[in-house]
């Protein structure tokens, strides 16, 4: 199989195809040039433990973009799970595995318009904010993927003491198996916040003068992350909110990556936004970026029927427990842990039909 045609297969055009051929010229860390860089496409290979069923382990995808690294994605994913427990319990991972995870990673992002389309069956989670034991759990009793498809609706870093990991295993399920993993962006995936607020701080602390470098390549692979999702047509998801600038999500779909550290307009309020019952319009957030907004404020979609308002359900874990989307009166909100306070916006069209869509908080897995 040609280079050209296992690119096709992981969904990246010849548009793309070529910014990842000038992509290579340079390492992900922008390192001199690593051995043929892309250029060296080939299959993961498949390994079978003792530890896990087969049943409970799909094989990777059989055409998968191979990074400057040749790596055992199978057996990457396997040693997230060896040990399970309460507690901090980092991972080492080496430069091998950072560069050709995340390298992986940012092609397949990159491939991807801003505003991505989700066919259900899916599993929508909100704010992870490095708690990779919550991470493991909710993987472990909902089902791995592509067992399931998930949908994540961004903050995977900062808070939590294992953000790395958290990013890594992430991004890891990703290459492996592109359409059961979307990975949404949240505002703690820009870098002046999450140089402020642990991120930063994490990478430097466990990788010491490595740290820098592998910051800054997360950092790449983030503004390549999409924004915003629409499920079927009918749910549209995103991790902060609507924004006064938005009249369409032509708007979102047509915003080119990678977006570099937003500090305004569209993609910054999207990240941004909370909704406020209070009002019935907009106002300017007390976060100082970004806006509130009301019942009033709504979207369409290509001339189609209007998304509500996103509505907020109350931040209380008795509240956050699994929820069938469509059954909400407007909208479900994926708040994380109980101190942070941040939500996860789910917003669907009023429609009729069963519920094939789950919101679920990671936290209270």
């Amino acid at each position: 199989m040609t280079r050209n045609s296992i690119m096709a297969a992981n969904g990246i055009g010849s548009g793309a195809r070529g910014a990842v051929e000038r992509h290579a010229c340079q390492g992900v860390d922008g390192s001199p040039p690593l051995a043929l860089a892309v250029c060296h496409l080939c299959s993961i290979k498949k390994r079978s433990t003792a530890r896990t069923p087969r049943s409970r382990r799909p094989a990777p995808a059989k055409t998968l973009l191979k990074s400057i690294e040749c790596l055992d994605y199978p057996e990457f994913l396997d040693k997230h799970y060896e040990k399970i427990e309460p507690g901090i319990h980092k991972i080492h991972y080496t430069m091998t595995e950072y560069r050709a995870v995340i390298q992986d990673a940012n092609l397949l992002l990159s491939s991807e318009k801003t505003l991505i389309d989700v066919d259900p069956p899916v599993v929508i989670v909100g704010d992870i904010h490095g708690q990779f034991n919550d991470l493991i759990n909710m993987f472990l009793l909902i089902g791995r993927p592509p067992e399931r498809r998930y949908l994540f609706l961004g903050d995977y870093v900062d808070r939590g003491m294992m953000s790395i990991e958290c990013m890594m295993l992430l991004l890891a399920y990703k290459v492996c198996y592109p359409t059961s993993v979307y990975l949404l962006r949240g505002n703690h995936e820009c870098a002046r916040v999450n140089k402020k607020y642990g991120f930063w701080n994490e990478c430097i602390s466990h990788l010491g003068d490595q740290g820098e470098t592998v910051w800054a390549m997360f950092q790449r692979c983030f503004n390549n992350m999409p924004v915003s999702a629409l499920v079927a047509t009918k749910i549209l998801c995103m991790h902060g909110g609507l924004s006064p600038s938005l009249e369409s999500l032509d708007d979102v779909r047509n915003t080119m990556k990678p977006v570099r550290n937003p500090f305004r307009g569209v993609i910054n309020d999207m990240l941004w936004a909370d909704p406020d019952m209070s009002i019935l319009d907009w106002r300017t957030s007390t976060r100082g970026s970004g806006f509130a907004f009301g019942s009033h404020c709504t979207v369409s979609v290509g001339g189609g029927d209007p998304f509500t308002a996103l509505t907020n359900t109350p931040r209380n874990r008795a509240t956050r427990a699994r929820i069938d989307i469509v059954s909400c009166q407007n909208s479900t909100p994926v708040a994380d842990d109980n101190d942070s306070g941040a939500c996860g916006a789910v917003a669907r069209r009023h429609c009729r039909g069963r519920g094939w869509v789950n919101a679920i908080d990671a936290h209270c897995i």
